[in-house]
């Protein structure tokens, strides 16, 4: 049997193997931009132990394709898992939110007091503007009409300097106010900014490795982020003594990602890829079997005489038509057709009756049609000319 210093010893090793490991050092080394995304390739080099290690790129772009995050180096080292997730972490603790409510309560506390010290003042005022009016009263209303009138000036001295110093009570308690509502919207726009940001969105990637000989080791995270795009613009500039063109191209990128993008390698493309082997969307085309043209009974002439299309005879028209009424007729069941010739002798004969001879439906044709030719004469003048029938 195994001491226990040994195991506690070996299972510590085991834990500091496993143990995560920032890549705070990790730094953007180029970036392909296409017309609606990019390729992003993060670099990370350091020196690791042999063992199983958890390498964690952390802050990525918040619109960030996870399923494209890709990994690969140079070293002894082999891949087993890549994991690209987005975690929720508490920004906020809960002693600060404690904080900031109590200062919010003792500030509430104070303005209720000088509301309170305002209304004080108020009916003091209307006291004094009372028993002032009560003395200054002519006949019954007056509460000394014996009062003497030169003990007026007093009463009034004394009027004049209580309403001043309620004037500056006043002042000064409006202020108290406005300080006071100012700091308590100001604390709770920061109070539910603090409890809006509790938690906070991220997306993590965590590779796990097994590196086979310790040394060096380097490694490059790639994945696709959308929004970024560029657009091409021309610098042209004509020299008319030289009678020389230049034309200078240039290209304007944009992205929001968060990511600083100075001093990287960046590189343009046009083309349009697919994220994680996903195959494009194709539109199908509908095919559908030409319609018969159905000839028309007049025929358009050219200035010469000529038709501009081959006029067909009238008895060729007829024979066309007269073998469409027959497949009509063919396509009918006997029974059908039966109904209709029992239908056609009640209308015809009404009941009763019997009819002989051809079926109503019967492909005969009383009035044949006679197709006009529109043709142009030298004079300019215009006439039809019909087929016999």
């Amino acid at each position: 049997m195994r001491p226990l210093p040994y195991l506690l010893l070996a299972s510590l090793t085991l834990n500091l193997a496993a143990a995560e490991i920032p890549t705070t050092g990790a730094k953007i080394a180029r970036v392909t931009v296409y017309a609606d995304r990019a390729e992003v390739v993060r670099r990370f080099a350091t020196t690791l132990p042999a063992g199983e290690h958890a390498l964690v790129f952390d802050a990525l772009p918040g619109e960030t394709d996870l399923s494209s995050v890709r990994v690969n180096g140079q070293g002894s080292f082999s891949l087993i898992d890549i994991r690209a997730e987005t975690i929720q972490t508490l920004e906020v603790t809960d002693t600060q939110v404690r904080e900031l409510s109590a200062k919010l309560k003792t500030e509430q506390v104070k303005l209720q007091e000088v509301t309170q010290a305002q209304t004080r003042n108020a009916q003091r005022r209307a006291s004094l503007d009372k028993v002032l009016g009560r003395l200054t009263a002519v006949g019954k209303e007056s509460a000394n009409p014996d009062l003497d009138p030169a003990k007026w000036a007093g009463y009034l001295s004394y009027h004049v300097d209580s309403l001043a110093k309620l004037d500056q009570e006043t002042l000064d308690l409006k202020g108290r106010d406005d300080a006071l509502r100012a700091e308590i919207n100001r604390l709770e726009r920061e109070l539910n900014q603090l409890n809006g940001n509790r938690t906070k969105s991220r997306n993590v990637a965590r590779v796990k490795i097994e590196v086979t000989q310790a040394g060096p080791q380097e490694f490059e995270l790639s994945y696709v982020v959308a929004g970024p795009s560029w657009s091409p613009r021309y610098d042209v500039r004509a020299d008319t003594v030289a009678k020389k063109l230049t034309v200078a191209y240039q290209a304007q990128v944009r992205q929001r990602t968060g990511e600083d993008w100075q001093g990287v390698s960046l590189r343009l493309s046009t083309a349009q890829p697919g994220v994680a082997g996903r195959e494009p969307e194709l539109t199908p085309w509908a095919l559908y079997k030409a319609e018969p043209v159905v000839p028309t009974g007049a025929v358009l002439m050219d200035e010469g005489g000529l038709a501009a299309a081959k006029p067909q005879s009238a008895t060729t028209m007829r024979r066309g038509l007269a073998k469409q009424e027959e497949q009509k007729a063919a396509a009918i069941s006997p029974a059908a057709r039966a109904g209709r010739a029992r239908d056609g002798n009640l209308r015809r004969h009404g009941p009763g009756r019997r009819h002989r001879g051809p079926l109503p439906g019967a492909a005969r044709l009383r009035h044949p049609v006679r197709p006009e030719v529109r043709q142009g004469r030298p004079d300019g003048a215009d006439f039809l000319r019909q087929f016999p029938a």
